[in-house]
């Protein structure tokens, strides 16, 4: 058998070389937006003119999350640098303000993410979904290749597996959304109908379940003013997503294999076997 031949490629400096400037990588990115590893996203506007004065490199946007999640992109040649790392974080404040109804996430793409500004970026990351693109350029035979490595990622925050903090007297629920609570009710004995089994577990944070003995968050509920906000444990499906939508229920999924629903009185009886189909597939998971 005959071994593949190695090509030991050329890094090349994308802010010295004569032949290259940001006007192309933003040229090649806008292409082909994978390029930076971030999934299957779409262009939805390249030097977008800002209120404030100056323009947002690319925005981009993944239509597979509801709602849409978009990225506001500034690319750098060179090294980070703290202007550029305040106008990401400007433009992505900006947007986020003035269309509410998205997920927005910030990413910084540049030549060299250097180690001191990776630790201010972190700094920022616990409190702005901010992402830090590291792109390379390498040269093999005359052509040119982008390589991208993600240094800095954003994790969005995630249902707690524990048992949602200290114990608490459904009681207290009760007494505080006295409304919201015959909602929960109703779908507990949706659940119930499903597998006698299954117990509410009340804790502080909000309400679990408990299995077989074992606190499950497959399914939970954080009681409101007007409404039970619930999330599902399920992989995302687009055709459910449609459905959901087509329904006018208030959901969000965020692309991580939870669907937080809020659900109303009406939902109940509205929605009830899409609510049910929801159950279902949860409880697989449980």
């Amino acid at each position: 058998m005959t071994l593949p031949e190695l090509i030991r490629p050329t890094f090349v400096s994308m802010s010295k070389d004569s032949r290259i400037n940001e006007q192309w990588l933003e040229g090649k990115i806008f292409d082909d937006p994978s390029l930076l590893g971030l999934g299957d996203l779409v262009v939805r506007e390249r030097q977008k003119r800002q209120p404030t004065g100056g323009r947002l490199d690319l925005l981009l946007e993944d239509v597979q999350t509801t709602p849409a999640t978009r990225y506001e992109v500034e690319l750098q040649l060179g090294a980070t640098d703290p202007s550029h790392i305040i106008r990401t974080i400007e433009y992505w404040d900006i947007e986020k303000a003035r269309y509410p109804h998205y997920n927005h996430i910030a990413v910084i793409v540049a030549e060299e993410v250097t180690a001191r500004f990776l630790n201010v970026i972190g700094l920022f990351n616990k409190a702005i979904p901010l992402i830090a693109i590291q792109m390379k350029c390498v040269e093999i035979d005359g052509k040119f290749a982008l390589l991208a490595a993600r240094v800095l990622d954003w994790v969005p925050p995630g249902i707690d597996e524990g048992d949602g903090g200290e114990p608490a007297d459904q009681n207290t629920w009760r007494t505080k959304f006295q409304e919201s609570m015959r909602v929960f009710d109703r779908i507990l004995e949706m659940i119930q109908g499903n597998d006698s089994s299954i117990q509410p577990n009340y804790r502080k944070a909000h309400i679990s379940l408990i299995s077989g003995g074992k606190v499950s968050t497959a399914i939970g509920f954080t009681p409101q003013k007007n409404a039970v906000s619930t999330w599902f444990k399920i992989p995302h499906d687009q055709e459910l997503t449609d459905r959901l939508d087509e329904a006018g229920l208030n959901v969000t999924a965020d692309g991580n294999g939870v669907y937080r629903v809020k659900i109303r009185d009406d939902d109940v009886e509205k929605r009830h076997e899409l609510l049910r189909d929801l159950i279902q597939r949860a409880l697989k998971n449980i």
